[in-house]
């Protein structure tokens, strides 16, 4: 497994699901550990076994699965979103993210509430919150118009340690990588700054 974040447990069926550079799934009942292909960056199980996450596959896709991820129908998410996760419930799911909600009802995005942007979106950053030293994380980004960009690795104690990238990007999807193999076991953070304004997101490797 390269790395993981988030977890969530379907009790029905016996399946643990691990959101990370894919959606890894862990049957109890005959310890076995495969994938579904998504760079996953939330997952949530409902209680009555519903399956929901949200996925990067061309764009930030959200989707469900009614048979413990055998099946899986997914759509394009329809809300900005950085920050956050998923909270299934038997009714339907909770999209969260920092200071903001919206409900999902259980046709994925038929119902969502959203609120008015108070400040411009020129970027949305993904990236893991669990990393396994040596691993190469993913780094995804959306720009919606052309920018300049910075991003760098601090390490706890506020140290400069990695200049991961510096240049002009054109609007659409990003993917960068960068090398774990040189890195300390410890708490990290990752910053990307703009003209439309920074992001900060913590890392821990392990």
């Amino acid at each position: 497994m390269g790395y993981g974040g988030e977890i969530s447990y379907d009790n029905t069926r016996k399946l643990l699901y691990i959101a990370g550079d894919n959606l890894y799934r862990y049957d109890l009942n005959s310890g076995i550990l495969d994938s579904l292909q998504y760079y996953s960056i939330s997952v949530s199980v409902s209680p009555n076994g519903n399956l929901y996450f949200l996925g990067l596959t061309d764009t930030l896709r959200i989707a469900r699965s009614f048979d413990g991820g055998n099946t899986v129908e997914d759509e394009i998410f329809p809300i900005v979103f950085s920050l956050g996760g998923l909270v299934a419930a038997d009714g339907g799911l909770f999209c969260y993210r920092a200071f903001r909600g919206f409900w999902v009802s259980n046709d994925i995005t038929s119902g969502i509430m959203d609120y008015p942007e108070d400040l411009p979106n020129a970027q949305t950053l993904f990236v893991p919150t669990l990393i396994r030293r040596g691993a190469t994380p993913k780094i995804c980004l959306e720009i919606d118009k052309e920018l300049e960009l910075k991003i760098k690795l601090y390490d706890i104690s506020g140290r400069k340690i990695k200049e991961i990238f510096e240049g002009r990007v054109r609007p659409g999807r990003h993917i960068l990588e960068y090398s774990t193999q040189d890195l300390s076991c410890g708490i990290y953070f990752l910053f990307l700054h703009c003209a439309q304004g920074d992001q900060v997101r913590k890392q821990v490797i392990f």
